[in-house]
């Protein structure tokens, strides 16, 4: 069982020498104490390429070596003593560093932020493949390529424990305190304990990497929701919305996360539908009396089929009148619906900013009923409004099939324990007061029975 999928146990109170929580925060390595100078020395390249060629460079520096190194080799092992590194991850790293040094002919303090992100490899198993060093020696030089060196594009090293970078950067204290934080008003809310720390260490850890501080305070609104709009993960982006609330509820932000944006860029919803289509569907959609957001989606769907009708009239000529909505028959009617049945996520969509997992795979029945209902309510008001010719019967063509109406019904979930005590306890303990009653009346809708049978 890894860190990530194990909940976090917080005992902040229990660690011994722990730094204060809150405060002032100081960046763990001072920079200013070394020398950074990028070139090498002559003398740092012959030590360099000695090491570099030699068999064995795990083993022992000869005292000349160590002195020849010594502006390169102290910054590295302070910092991994910082980390926390082991004996064998620090031999491991500081081999991986001279083979790099020598091979660029740059010292670290030279190198780029793609420089780093060459190293550390786009996954934990090109790095093994590439080094021969255990693979948890990439956590440590991904700290030491986050202390001394630019900001890395974190996503671009692939799926890693941000929780363990997160401690190793900033310090265990400071990490489970935050998530602590954060945890303790999440539960207020009606978290479960273990639900909130298992929903929280990616999203904290997350969001202070990505800040360069492990205190929340110095995170704000408009900083959580760039990294919402850059999560590429669905998971992820919900995770940090439920961060931004808590933050919001601590005062520790501006204003509330904003509750939905695109996470793509913005595309022309009629994009691919002809003009005559879109005409009508924008007429349809200022004329209805549905609400406002059943309007909307219907017109989605409008715009939708319209995509489909220019496939059918102007790709496959099977249909070339479909373009047309006064123009649609039975057959016509007929030939979308079995489209729908067969549709999947992402086809004739106007964007796609769904998350990959399901793009391609069939849609929902219910969708499914979704898509049909919109036709049917499109072309009975246009029929009833004297709009298009009545060449079909709307519900008839557009009913839902035998075969997916049999896939919609209840959708049941299993309630957790605490919740199903709350229902129980309430429902033992339900007394006339609670009730509903008609307006203006003291008669309830359903009172109790006087005297039990």
């Amino acid at each position: 069982m890894n860190a990530a999928t194990t909940t976090i146990k917080l005992a902040t109170a229990t660690v011994a020498g722990a730094p204060a929580l809150g405060g002032v925060w100081a960046w763990p390595v001072d920079l200013e104490a070394y020398d950074r100078t990028a070139e090498l020395t002559p003398t740092e390249r012959e030590a360099l390429a000695a090491l570099a060629t030699r068999r064995g460079r795990h083993g022992h520096w000869s005292t000349r070596t160590v002195r020849a190194l010594a502006r390169l080799r102290t910054p590295i092992l302070d910092v991994l003593t910082i980390t926390g590194a082991s004996e064998n991850a620090r031999c491991g790293a500081l081999a991986i560093l001279v083979a790099e040094m020598h091979r660029r002919q740059r010292a670290v303090w030279a190198w780029t932020a793609d420089e780093w992100g060459d190293v550390l490899c786009a996954s934990g198993r090109q790095f093994t493949g590439r080094y021969p060093v255990p693979q948890h020696c990439r956590a440590q030089l991904m700290a030491l390529a986050y202390l001394v060196g630019p900001p890395l594009d974190l996503d671009a090293l692939g799926p890693f424990n941000r929780l363990v970078l997160a401690r190793k950067v900033f310090g265990q204290p400071r990490i489970d305190g935050a998530i602590q934080r954060v945890a303790t008003t999440l539960v207020g809310w009606g978290y479960r304990e273990e639900h909130a720390h298992r929903t929280l260490h990616a999203p904290v850890c997350e969001a202070l990497l990505a800040n360069r501080s492990p205190r929340l305070e110095d995170l704000t609104a408009d900083h959580l929701d760039a990294l919402r709009r850059r999560a590429e993960r669905k998971h992820l982006r919900d995770q940090l919305y439920v961060l931004s609330r808590a933050l919001f509820g601590l005062g520790l932000t501006d204003r509330p996360p904003t509750k939905a944006f695109r996470t793509g860029p913005e595309r022309d919803p009629t994009a691919g539908v002809a003009s005559g289509w879109v005409a009508w569907s924008r007429r349809w959609l200022e004329t209805s009396t549905l609400a406002p957001r059943s309007r909307r989606a219907h017109y989605i769907l409008l715009l939708k089929a319209g995509r489909w009708a220019a496939h059918v009239s102007d790709v496959t000529h099977e249909h070339p009148a479909a373009v047309d909505p006064a123009q649609w028959t039975r057959e016509t009617a007929a030939a979308y619906v079995a489209a729908v049945d067969r549709m999947t996520v992402g086809q004739w969509a106007s964007s796609r900013l769904l998350g990959a997992h399901r793009v391609g795979k069939p849609l929902s029945a219910k969708s499914k009923t979704h898509h049909l209902a919109a036709l049917s309510a499109f072309f009975r008001d246009a029929h009833e409004w004297g709009w298009l010719p009545h060449r079909f019967d709307p519900r008839r063509c557009f009913a839902v099939p035998r075969a997916m109406g049999a896939l919609l019904g209840p959708n049941p979930r299993v309630l957790a324990d605490d919740v199903w005590a709350k229902l129980l306890w309430a429902g033992l303990n339900l007394t006339e007061a609670d009730l509903s009653h008609s307006q203006g009346s003291s008669v309830h809708f359903y009172p109790f029975s006087e005297t039990a049978e």
